[in-house]
């Protein structure tokens, strides 16, 4: 009877016992998720902070080339700040360079006065653009006239004043005759003729010198104004030329600047300003060249490619200073 009570508590203890473990079972397993789902947060924690410090190496590299990068850029900041310096120098060097050698071209302009005849004269011209008639102005300052040329000294021509037609034709003072404006017109020409002389088409490179030459000419005659100018030009070419001035004419062209760029394009080297201008790029300075000599071919050069070329601008002093050879380049470095 006794065992018969015990059986049933037994069993109910048991049941109380695997009902505990089924419980402690489902609780183990709850915990042990629990478990894996914290292994796996750690893992992915894990991985976002090796991420994170990964990507801090490379901030901080990029940091360290971005600071270098500045570092170089204040170098060469630096750099072009001498360099520009020494443009500066060198611009200023190169402008008192020009100067001075406007300087030397005016004076060997003022001693050219010896070099033409036209004092023998004793008189300045002025022509007429109506008739092309020259007439004459007594100089006040005749003994300050430099001596003349061979072919003028065995005559010298008196000025014709009023007091010279009085003796030579009546009491009364008279206009100049025909003759007399003809005769002084072929004396001018004459002079032209012999101081500038007529232009060769072979030598086309030199038609900015002739030009000077011409311009030069006619300064010392007096001879100032455009209409002047533009009745004179053709006697300094040849006669088969002179269909082109005549065009110039019947065109309406009255600016002496305006024919002086048209006689640049008809017998200068280049046809057009832009043929000129690719000229201008290829030359450059000989190694045995003095900077000086290349100095007058450049200002030749770009005389033909520049309607009023004007050589104290940075775009001629940069084309000289392009030309040179490097060898100069570095001197000129090297002094300043």
């Amino acid at each position: 009877m006794f065992a018969l009570k015990i059986v049933p508590e037994c069993i109910y203890l048991i049941a109380e016992m695997n009902k505990r473990l089924n419980d402690d079972k489902e609780t183990r397993d709850r915990l042990e998720n629990k478990n894996c789902d914290l292994h796996e947060t750690v893992n992915k924690l894990k991985d976002e902070s090796e991420r994170m410090i990964m990507e801090l190496k490379v901030c901080a590299r990029e940091k360290d080339q971005m600071q270098d990068e500045i570092a170089q850029l204040s170098k060469l900041n630096k750099e072009l700040n001498k360099q520009l310096a020494r443009m500066k120098r060198e611009h200023e060097k190169f402008a008192d360079e020009l100067r001075q050698v406007e300087t030397d071209v005016r004076r060997v302009k003022d001693s050219s006065l010896e070099k033409f005849p036209l004092k023998a004269l004793s008189h300045t011209s002025l022509i007429r653009p109506d008739d092309g008639s020259v007439y004459l102005k007594s100089q006040n300052e005749q003994s300050e006239c430099e001596s003349e040329t061979k072919s003028h000294d065995k005559k010298r021509v008196k000025p014709l004043t009023k007091e010279y037609f009085k003796s030579h034709h009546s009491s009364q003072p008279q206009p100049i005759k025909k003759y007399h404006k003809v005769n002084d017109l072929t004396k001018i020409i004459n002079f032209l003729k012999t101081s500038v002389g007529i232009f060769d088409v072979k030598a086309s490179s030199r038609i900015i010198n002739h030009l000077s030459m011409f311009e030069e000419a006619v300064g010392i005659m007096g001879v100032d104004s455009d209409a002047q100018k533009i009745e004179l030009i053709p006697w300094v070419f040849e006669s088969k030329h002179r269909y082109f001035f005549q065009s110039l004419k019947e065109s309406g062209i009255r600016k002496w600047s305006k024919v002086v760029s048209e006689v640049k394009s008809e017998f200068g080297p280049h046809r057009t300003s832009l043929a000129a201008k690719r000229a201008i790029l290829t030359l450059k300075c000989r190694p045995n060249q003095s900077p000086r000599e290349f100095l007058s071919v450049l200002k030749n050069a770009y005389s033909l490619a520049e309607r009023n070329p004007d050589f104290e601008n940075p775009e001629f002093i940069q084309l000289f200073y392009d030309a040179l050879p490097n060898k100069i380049k570095v001197i000129l470095a090297r002094d300043y």
